[in-house]
């Protein structure tokens, strides 16, 4: 996907000292503290698996995270993608798709079997996401079972399996 006009765009894991940064930049791109405040409380649990910035120059202009995802007995089945922030100045030039991009990547290259996110059909298919109710899982929250979506990142991974897959407790406030 291009970057536009953005010139050395690095994606990279987050570093300790832009913990408020990255909470900034997020009350920015929703107009509100909700997702900040779940990814600070996401990274006080240890619970960011991936946590990845895109830097220009000096300036952190996007961050994505992802976290671990259990059915409802409690096993580890995956990762949630989310929330996903982009500094206004600097959307539409594909950096959300180049940050989840690269999470997936690292996500499959760190074992895990599937990734599910709650967002748009037309954005995360582009990605290969498809709805999780096709594979027979849902999530506790009302009004997502269209928004529900996984993708595989090893084949037949999730084959067998149903239910209610649930998010880090960190997800409960928003």
């Amino acid at each position: 996907m291009s970057t536009g006009h953005i010139p050395a765009l690095q994606l990279r894991p987050e570093q300790p000292a832009e913990a408020s940064v990255i909470d900034a930049l997020h009350h920015m791109a929703f107009g509100r503290s909700a997702e900040g405040e779940v990814v600070a409380r996401l990274r006080a649990a240890g619970a960011l698996a991936i946590s990845l910035v895109a830097v220009v120059g000096e300036r952190l202009i996007g961050h994505v995270a992802f976290s671990p995802v259990t059915s409802a007995a409690g096993v580890a089945c995956g990762l949630g993608l989310g929330p996903v922030a982009v500094d206004a100045d600097h959307r539409r030039r594909g950096i959300g798709a180049r940050l989840v991009q690269a999470g997936l990547e690292r996500a499959r290259a760190d074992g895990w079997p599937a990734v599910f996110v709650v967002g748009d059909f037309a954005y995360y298919g582009r990605f290969d996401f498809v709805p999780a109710t096709s594979r027979g899982l849902h999530c506790k929250w009302p009004g997502t079972t269209d928004y529900f979506l996984m993708l595989e990142l090893r084949p037949d991974s999730r084959t067998g399996t149903s239910g209610l897959v649930q998010y880090h407790p960190a997800f409960d406030a928003v």
